[in-house]
């Protein structure tokens, strides 16, 4: 296929099919207004997402130099002209994450999240003490055993992006097998804090596109106070979440790097898609347990109710929504085709990364919209 072809097709595929449905038109375009009106939707997301690129750049050049390698060029062009067919496979699996992840958990918190961490330890704005209290209403004598561990992923939170910065001096004191487990046990930990902490900034997302829906005016200052609180309900699908994917990722990996002291478990190949077909097939959990003050199991039942009443409907939004991150995808491969692997290729990654995590705050707006249309019968959002 030539990548002009499926550059202009794919988009007008998707514009015909979002604007042909009655109920997709509505949602978009009404995620649109909503995030015209609150620009942390978008601004939010791709903040995160522009930290972690920048991260990310920054620890390899500092690694490649400690290292003596050569530098990456600073420009480089292929003058071939790319395939498009392969970037559009290599793009399922990643659009797929990105868009399960929109229901759920759009924002990648690292590195960020050491700074979230240090913040929450030292009880900012009071949120130490709002997450004891809502731990403690929720669960009771539970408490004791909830808050030890969470203190630990806390400060392995903290820890994580200091022990990437300094790995190459780590790997020289002790041996590299000891070095890889206690990475993976930092990573595993931490991973488990960084969700939560990207489930309460989502819960904040929810609420601030729920508030504009229902024409409410939300206190920025009590928003992330409230998400905190409401946690307590999502806590436990959350927490599913967290515990397949430990179960499949990162207990694997643990236990080869502590007994062989290799990486070799990769389940990419099939592990990546079942999770995200998984999250989409129960994707109005969370949104229900934000909400509604219901039980997990009432969420799940809620949850089919919705699939039987509006099936189509949210297989159509979900489709469209897969084909625009889909697109944002490809076009990053697509420079990254062309530029290489110079510091232009590099920079190029990390924009278009920043505006398929922006697109996915659209999207996420467009989610509650489209989810609160549904549930009120198909009525429009009356302004």
């Amino acid at each position: 296929m030539d990548w002009r072809v499926g550059l202009i097709g794919i988009p007008a595929a998707l514009l015909l099919l979002a604007s042909g449905v009655p109920s997709l038109r509505r949602a978009y375009l009404d995620g649109w207004r909503c995030v015209l009106r609150h620009g942390a939707l978008w601004k939010v997301p791709a903040g995160f997402a522009f930290a972690y690129g920048v991260f990310g750049l920054a620890l390899e050049m500092w690694i490649s130099s400690l290292a003596g390698r050569e530098p990456r060029p600073l420009f480089h062009f292929n003058m071939t002209q790319p395939e498009i067919s392969p970037l559009i496979a290599r793009g399922l699996i990643p659009a797929g994450e990105q868009l399960a992840a929109t229901l759920t958990c759009l924002v990648s918190v690292f590195p960020l999240s050491c700074v979230a961490a240090f913040l929450l330890l030292v009880n900012y704005r009071g949120l130490g003490r709002e997450i004891f209290r809502m731990t403690r209403a929720r669960y009771g004598p539970g408490i004791w055993i909830i808050l030890p561990m969470a203190l630990i992923c806390t400060l392995c939170a903290m820890i994580k992006p200091v022990a990437f910065i300094g790995l190459i001096f780590i790997a020289k004191m002790y041996a590299v097998p000891s070095v890889l487990s206690l990475g993976v046990v930092v990573n595993t930990l931490s991973f488990v804090f960084e969700f939560l902490l990207g489930t309460t900034i989502q819960l904040c997302l929810l609420f601030t596109a729920y508030g504009w829906v229902r024409g409410l005016s939300l206190n920025d200052e009590r928003l992330l106070p409230f998400a905190v609180r409401r946690l307590g309900y999502v806590l436990k699908w959350s927490l599913v979440i967290v515990a397949a994917t430990l179960a499949i990722f990162h207990v694997p990996f643990l236990w080869d790097t502590l007994h062989s002291g290799s990486m070799s478990w990769n389940p990419e190949a099939w592990a990546r898609p079942f999770l995200s077909v998984v999250t989409l097939i129960f994707g109005t959990v969370q949104i229900h347990l934000a909400f509604h003050n219901t039980t997990l199991k009432q969420a799940v039942a809620a949850n089919f109710q919705f699939l039987k009443s509006n099936g189509l409907h949210y297989l159509g939004f979900l489709l469209t929504a897969f084909g625009f991150l889909l697109i944002a995808h490809v076009v990053s491969m697509l420079g990254a085709e062309i530029f290489g692997g110079s510091l232009a290729g590099m920079t190029w990654a990390i924009l278009t990364q920043t505006l398929a995590a922006a697109v996915g705050g659209w999207l996420l707006a467009s989610w509650v919209c489209f989810f609160k249309q549904r549930t009120n019968g198909g009525k429009e959002i009356s302004y």
